[in-house]
C-alpha cells in the first residue's frame, strides 16, 4: 500500500509539472508573438506621412490614417474583434488596449520645449509613459512607438490564473532618413 501512495503522489507531482511547464512555454511563446505584433502595428503606423511637410524637407506622421493601419494589423494578427475582443479560442482573454506615441519634427518640437539642454530633435533620449510603465529609448530619426496591454494571460492552472497580471509589449519603429 505504501508504494501505490507514493506512486500516486509521483504521479500528481509529475502531471502537476506537465501543466506548469506547458503553461509556462505557451506563454513565453504568445508574449513572443505579442513582442512581434507591437512591432508589425508601429511600422504600420509609421508609413503613413504628411506629403505636404516632406515635400518641405520634414518627416511628420499622419496620425489619423497611422491609427487606421495600426488597428487593423493589431486585429489581423491578434484575432481580435474591431472593438479589441478576443475571438472564441484565442490565448487572450481580455480587451486589447494599444497606445501608439508618435515623434516627429512637429511633435518634437514640443518635447524640445520642455528639455532645454538638447538643441536638435534627433538623435537624442525620449521619454514614453504607456499603461504605468516609464521607459526611455534613444531615438536617431521620427519614430512610431507602440504599446498593447493584452490583459491577464490564460493560464490552465488556477495557481497561475490567481497571480497572473497584465501583459504588456512594446514595439519602436524608426524612419530611416
Amino acid at each position: 500500500m505504501k508504494e501505490f501512495m507514493v506512486s500516486m503522489a509521483l504521479l500528481f507531482t509529475f502531471i502537476y509539472s506537465m501543466f506548469l511547464d506547458m503553461d509556462i512555454d505557451s506563454h513565453e511563446l504568445h508574449r513572443k508573438h505579442l513582442k512581434g505584433v507591437a512591432e508589425e502595428v508601429a511600422a504600420s503606423a509609421a508609413q503613413y506621412f504628411s506629403l505636404s511637410s516632406y515635400g518641405d524637407g520634414f518627416y511628420n506622421f499622419n496620425q489619423n490614417e497611422g491609427e487606421k493601419a495600426a488597428n487593423y494589423t493589431l486585429q489581423s494578427s491578434m484575432r481580435l474583434t474591431k472593438e479589441n475582443v478576443p475571438l472564441q479560442g484565442a490565448y487572450w482573454q481580455d480587451k486589447t488596449k494599444v497606445a501608439l506615441t508618435y515623434i516627429d519634427y512637429d511633435t518634437y518640437s514640443l518635447y524640445l520645449a520642455a528639455d532645454a539642454t538638447s538643441t536638435e530633435p534627433f538623435p537624442n533620449r525620449y521619454t514614453f509613459s504607456h499603461f504605468g510603465e516609464t521607459h526611455t529609448v534613444m531615438l536617431y530619426g521620427p519614430s512610431v512607438i507602440s504599446s498593447i496591454n493584452a490583459g491577464v494571460p490564460n493560464y490552465a492552472l488556477k495557481l497561475l490564473k490567481n497571480e497572473a497580471s497584465d501583459v504588456v509589449e512594446h514595439g519602436i519603429h524608426t524612419f530611416k532618413e
